[in-house]
């Protein structure tokens, strides 16, 4: 249930140009707003700390297939 999260963190992320991909950062830095946010304070609740899954949505959406998906 904790990888919900997750669909959470690649909504921001699927703004940034695909290039910005081709790197994994230590820490992307993924801020939430409105309802995205409530849904992560809500898996955080029952979860705890969930900012550990970010780089996972950043691999995600690093994926040819995926950014296909996405265009």
């Amino acid at each position: 249930m904790r990888y919900h999260a997750i669909p959470l963190f690649c909504g921001p992320l699927a703004e940034r140009e695909w290039p910005d991909f081709t790197v994994q950062p230590n820490h992307p830095r993924i801020t939430l707003y409105g309802g995205d946010r409530d849904a992560l304070d809500y898996l955080t609740a029952g979860f705890g700390d969930l900012d550990c899954l970010q780089p996972d949505a950043w691999e995600f959406l690093g994926k040819p297939e995926v950014q296909e998906q996405l265009t």
